[in-house]
């Protein structure tokens, strides 16, 4: 007479379903924690938060406006861009523009972002928008003229107000 080791086998396939199981719940758990705690949409300005939600050009327009940015309706370029994976001095200087308007690109190094140009209203200056899938993650205000200087957002702001 021959007798497998069925027993064996009924406990392998168990402790995998086990396994499998364990795996799902952990996974759904993870996904869930991640969707739930989601990335804040605003952000702080002299004590006063603002939307970085950038969902629609409408929401780009109303960032602008917090700042007291009148720009036109419609940019005039909108183009990819990556985000330097390393910061040299210039990019870490341009970082230190973002962080005067509450703003930061630390956490969006080697990205690929959208670059959104506006032009202010009756002007030759122009506004640079950084989003990052449906945030606002910083830009400049310049003259049109190369090598102008940069202002950060908060530079320029004339008026406080919240614009949420």
């Amino acid at each position: 007479m021959i007798i497998f080791g069925f027993s064996n086998q009924k406990k392998t396939v168990g402790i995998f379903r086990c396994f499998t199981v364990t795996a799902l719940v952990v996974m759904v758990i993870f996904t869930v924690a991640i969707v739930m705690r989601g990335e804040r949409m605003t952000a702080e300005y002299n004590g006063n938060v603002y939307s970085v939600k950038a969902e629609t050009e409408n929401d780009i327009l109303r960032f602008a406006g917090f700042f007291g940015l009148d720009v036109e309706d419609k940019p005039l370029s909108v183009k990819n861009i990556i985000i330097p994976a390393e910061f040299n001095d210039v990019y870490s200087a341009y970082n230190d523009i973002q962080k005067l308007s509450g703003l930061d690109l630390v956490n969006y190094k080697g990205c690929l972002c959208r670059l959104y140009t506006y032009r202010i209203s009756g002007s030759q200056e122009l506004v640079h928008i950084l989003v990052y899938g449906n945030r606002i993650i910083g830009g400049d205000v310049c003259d049109e003229k190369f090598g102008s200087r940069m202002y950060s957002f908060s530079e320029k702001k004339t008026d406080v107000h919240d614009v949420l």
